[in-house]
Order: structure tokens, then C-alpha cells, then sequence
């Protein structure tokens, strides 16, 4: 009867060890987010649409994109982040940004249009836990 009960415990002991690290959570590595968007030439006069957003456990370092006069970088934006400007034939569209996900994501786009054309890009970088 003794036996009974050692063995009893024993394995009460067991089942509870199993159980208990099995709950225990998987810690998700920190991705670093290098991303850029196609580049486009603008081929007529267009209002270009620059957009950052993010959500969840993220970090954005810089967020870049191409105005008026060349290259434009916000350090450590605030999210979302939307600036709409006007580019002349043959301007550079692009935007692109440096950050790091642990969960979650950071969005870049632009949408580039006028009357009688319109070009939109997306770039994503994210992360989910396992």
C-alpha cells in the first residue's frame, strides 16, 4: 500500500511538472525591418501619398521618402505618419524605413495619382508569436 502512494505521488509530481512547463511562453527574437518600397519615375505632374503605420510591439528608427527637393528622413516617428505632396514629371517616388518588430508589423506606402493615372506601394515587414 505504501508503494501505492509513493508511486501515486510520484507521478502526481510528474503530471505536474509536465503541465506547468508547458505553459511556459516562447520569447519571440526581435527581427530587424530594413524595407523600401519599388521606385517609381514619375511620368506626369502627381500628388504623391506617403504613409507609415505600425502596430504592436515596434520600433521605427527612421521613416524616409522622396519630396520636392530630394530625400526627406523623420527620425523616430510618431505612427501613422502621413504626409501628401505634390511631385513634377520625372521626380523620384519612393519611401522606405529602419526599425525593429518583436510582434506586430510597420507598414510603408505611397499611392501616386492624378486625373488620369494611379500607382500604389506596399511594403510590410511583421511578426506574430509562434
Amino acid at each position: 500500500m505504501k508503494q501505492i502512494k509513493v508511486f501515486f505521488l510520484a507521478f502526481a509530481a510528474a503530471l505536474f511538472l509536465l503541465t506547468t512547463s508547458c505553459r511556459e511562453e516562447t520569447e519571440v527574437p526581435v527581427i530587424t525591418c530594413i524595407m523600401a518600397t519599388d521606385t517609381l519615375i514619375a511620368p506626369q505632374n502627381v500628388t504623391v501619398e506617403y504613409l507609415l503605420k505600425a502596430e504592436g510591439d515596434y520600433e521605427v528608427a527612421v521613416f524616409y521618402y522622396y519630396g520636392i527637393d530630394g530625400l526627406v528622413a523623420i527620425s523616430n516617428p510618431t505612427t501613422p505618419y502621413f504626409v501628401s505632396i505634390e511631385l513634377p514629371v520625372e521626380a523620384t517616388i519612393h519611401a522606405g524605413s529602419e526599425g525593429t518588430v518583436k510582434e506586430g508589423n510597420i507598414e510603408i506606402s505611397y499611392k501616386a495619382y492624378n486625373s488620369e493615372i494611379s500607382f500604389e506601394r506596399i511594403t510590410v515587414c511583421s511578426q506574430e508569436k509562434p
